[in-house]
């Protein structure tokens, strides 16, 4: 394999022109979800819920679904063209896109969202665990009050985090781990 320069961009435009389509069918993927959500179509293809076709037909979850859906919900409803969807999703993020758009209460410029997105990015922490431990969190989440939205994800994670570290501080750190 030559290690040229010439190849290596060559490689990269490929990559960059992969991840385009990947933002497109992001974005096609939630127009078709919010279309087969509002008609209840799950319900002709035999499913009780979008959830259900979901975890029987596709290859991700109920939540990265819900992202999909919202986020092409929320560029509608700002009056987004699809143009200008596909660039702020390829500039930005579908996550960020996720957070951004639903605070929004009229379409705003690429450095307005800029501004969004690094406030977002200076608050939140995200961490990564193995699943093994994630339900281990999810069950003490769970215990002190953390509810879960219709796609799965955390509604008030932060509050039951809190709570947590509240009674372990209550506790001077005497607490014993049960699993």
């Amino acid at each position: 394999m030559k290690k040229s320069r010439e190849y290596a961009n060559k490689l990269l435009d490929q990559l960059i022109e992969l991840d385009k389509q990947t933002t497109a069918a992001y974005y096609e993927m939630g127009r078709i979800l919010y279309v087969i959500k509002t008609s209840k179509l799950y319900e002709v293809l035999g499913y009780e819920s979008l959830t259900h076709l979901i975890e029987e037909e596709l290859s991700f979850t109920a939540s990265t679904a819900h992202n999909y859906r919202n986020v092409y919900q929320q560029f509608v409803r700002l009056n987004y063209h699809r143009t200008e969807a596909l660039s702020m999703m390829d500039k930005f993020g579908l996550k960020h896109m996720a957070q951004v758009l639903p605070k929004l209460k009229t379409k705003i410029g690429v450095r307005a969202m800029k501004n969004r997105v690094d406030e977002i990015d200076e608050k939140q922490l995200t961490i990564w665990m193995p699943k093994k431990d994630y339900e281990e969190v999810a069950k003490a989440l769970t215990s002190v009050g953390g509810m879960r939205d219709e796609a799965g994800r955390w509604k008030n994670s932060s509050e039951a985090i809190l709570e947590i570290a509240r009674i372990i501080n209550k506790h001077n750190g005497k607490l014993k781990a049960v699993a």
